[in-house]
């Protein structure tokens, strides 16, 4: 049997109640069907595993990614100023603007996850003017939908400093959030 001959879709008997047994089947063609099966098996997993290696290998640039976000505010711009000259109302303006608008948040998002961090550190007794919490119970404030987008803003931070990169509650949502803190400061509006 060839290589080919392992991706043809075979006939299948249909199953035949009290069909007598064919002894002619010898043993060595059910191993044999059985080894091809496994080398078959073997090489999708080489495959996969090729792809999972490739797909890693794919590091995204913080520079290359300020670059997409700067275009796509440009093309915003440009969107928004051409509705404005025509006199489309508001909404009309953000059903022309979403998809860009979706585009500029994930890039910030995917920004915010590889940014190199500047941490301030607080002199010991130094109040911070926000609220501290662990980062688990900032995720499960998030899910629970106690802390949304508009109630403020927070940066990550650890036990004696503070980062210079935003958190959103919406990127606990997204399931895109940083690993290598362990503290969030919140500030309310």
């Amino acid at each position: 049997m060839g290589f080919i001959d392992l991706f043809r879709k075979k006939e299948d008997k249909p199953l035949v109640v009290n069909e007598p047994v064919d002894d002619n089947v010898s043993t060595n063609e059910v191993i044999d069907e059985k080894e091809n099966a496994e080398i078959a098996t073997q090489e999708n997993v080489e495959e996969t595993a090729e792809k999972e290696v490739v797909k890693e290998a794919v590091v995204e640039s913080y520079d290359t990614l300020q670059k997409e976000l700067a275009d796509a505010e440009n093309e915003y711009d440009t969107i928004w100023n051409d509705c404005a000259y025509r006199g489309l109302p508001y909404n009309e303006m953000l059903a022309e603007t979403e998809n860009v608008r979706n585009r500029m948040v994930d890039l910030d998002e995917r920004m915010r996850l590889i940014q190199e961090p500047k941490i301030t550190y607080r002199k010991k007794g130094e109040k911070t003017a926000g609220d501290k919490f662990p980062l688990q119970e900032f995720i499960d404030l998030c899910n629970s939908g106690m802390i949304k987008n508009n109630d403020g803003n927070g940066v990550y931070a650890s036990s004696k400093g503070i980062s210079d990169i935003a958190i959103y509650p919406s990127d606990i949502i997204h399931g895109r959030y940083r690993q290598d803190f362990t503290h969030v400061i919140w500030f309310n509006k």
